[in-house]
């Protein structure tokens, strides 16, 4: 199984931080979907997660249906801050050679310690 906690979990992180600032990591959709099926078993996990009504069960193995999910799940965390004005977004396009400044921007961490770090070429071990 899998949890997603910017799908089911939302009104918990409110009520326990409602004056966080939260980090929306976003990227290309087709680049993010192909990272997916890079991970071992990733995909098969979304396609076990049941959401409705966006996202049922046995869906996932089309791409577009994958694709879709993405963006509304980016959606979903971006409604969810415009109800809650305590809360403060960032977001960061991670696969922008600007990302790093707009963390520096957000947070006053020097930009060079934003890096890529978890780069897979297909061989990613589940582990703990």
């Amino acid at each position: 199984g899998m949890t997603l906690p910017q799908w089911e979990f939302l009104p918990e992180i409110y009520r326990q931080f409602p004056n966080a600032t939260w980090i929306l990591n976003l990227r290309d959709s087709r680049r993010w979907l192909d990272s997916i099926d890079r991970w071992k078993d990733l995909r098969k996990r979304f396609i076990d997660l049941h959401y409705p009504p966006d996202f049922f069960r046995g869906k996932g193995s089309d791409d577009e249906d994958m694709i879709k999910f993405y963006n509304l799940q980016a959606q979903r965390v971006r409604d969810f801050v415009i109800k809650h004005p305590s809360l403060t977004l960032v977001e960061v396009q991670i696969d922008d050679p600007s990302a790093g400044k707009v963390m520096e921007d957000a947070f006053g961490i020097s930009q060079l310690c934003w890096k890529k770090r978890n780069v897979n070429a297909g061989d990613a071990q589940w582990g703990l």
